[in-house]
């Protein structure tokens, strides 16, 4: 079943007239209604979708209105299956993207009051997936470096590391340098020791917007899950860091510090993970999977992640 089939047979469950449509990516519809500019999503994991809804549905009761407001067919239901889809409709919120740094703070600050209304949804979120602990994450990191030096090593000649022996050095100090710091600040124990709440998983420019009233809105609950709130700060001050706002990050967490508990060690740690270099691992991990295949594309990858990681893009 193509997805323009799909759309027509999804239509017929909503309360709203159609007038026109436009498919934004492979798996989104912008509909225009007669209530306005609508978004439906077409998804293959169903736990994701449903999930997606009944949390905007939780914010909602508890009058959160700066998230898209999920919308139910004339049967009651919060989704449309078809053939192995599941379909939702929300309000379409974007109209004009935040622009950074000048919107770092209005940004940072809306995602303080989603933590709060997440926390207090966390208690309904049974089946919500647990995301990986970024301290995991930054383990893993520098196993992949061992890895990838000791292939250097071995392959000196190879093209990859001819690009990434140069740098390798730098690499390697700035990963176990900010992997030493944040486990300084107490990385570790919150993994093991705190209690998970609901968080967004990825919290990135791209992750809200203006609308058309021009107030700040969270439009991408795509990776919604249980996990480490900082999770979501560090995403977002990471952000800034690949972008070349690493002065931005400061006043960034004392404005999120205004308005949620913290602890005297909570921005070392987000400091300490913003900068480490998750690009170039992850493009060494890549070419360690595609057993050491080197293609064109590999050179302007690593340059990218090179530069993203230094933080002066």
């Amino acid at each position: 079943m193509d997805y323009e089939s799909i759309l027509h047979a999804v239509i017929p469950h909503y309360p709203m007239r159609v007038y026109d449509w436009k498919w934004t990516t492979p798996n989104s519809c912008l509909l225009i209604t007669t209530y306005g500019h609508k978004l439906l999503r077409v998804d293959h994991n169903s736990a994701r979708a449903v999930l997606r809804g009944q949390v905007l549905d939780a914010l909602a009761q508890r009058g959160v209105r700066r998230v898209p407001r999920h919308i139910r067919t004339i049967y009651g239901d919060s989704e449309v299956r078809l053939d192995g889809y599941i379909c939702t409709v929300s309000d379409q919120l974007r109209d004009r993207d935040i622009e950074l740094p000048k919107d770092a703070l209005a940004a940072i600050y809306n995602l303080s009051v989603l933590h709060e209304a997440l926390h207090d949804c966390t208690s309904e979120a049974h089946t919500a997936p647990k995301h990986t602990h970024v301290s995991e994450v930054m383990i893993h990191g520098l196993n992949v470096l061992a890895q990838i030096e000791e292939t250097c090593r071995r392959e000196p000649l190879t093209p990859f590391a001819h690009l990434l022996i140069p740098n390798l050095s730098a690499v390697r100090e700035r990963a176990h340098r900010n992997f030493h710091y944040a486990k300084a600040a107490g990385l570790l124990e919150r993994a093991t020791q705190l209690s998970p709440q609901l968080i967004l998983g990825r919290y990135e420019p791209q992750s809200v917007a203006f609308t058309d009233l021009g107030r700040l809105a969270t439009i991408d609950f795509d990776e919604i899950g249980m996990g480490d709130w900082e999770m979501d700060v560090m995403s977002f001050c990471r952000s800034l860091y690949v972008r070349g706002f690493s002065k931005e990050i400061e006043r960034v967490l004392l404005e999120y510090g205004k308005h949620r508990s913290t602890d005297a060690d909570w921005q070392q740690r987000i400091v300490s993970v913003t900068s480490f270099p998750f690009y170039v691992i992850r493009i060494a991990q890549h070419y360690l999977a595609s057993e050491h295949h080197f293609e064109p594309v590999w050179r302007e990858r690593l340059l990218q992640a090179l530069t993203g990681d230094s933080g002066k893009a």
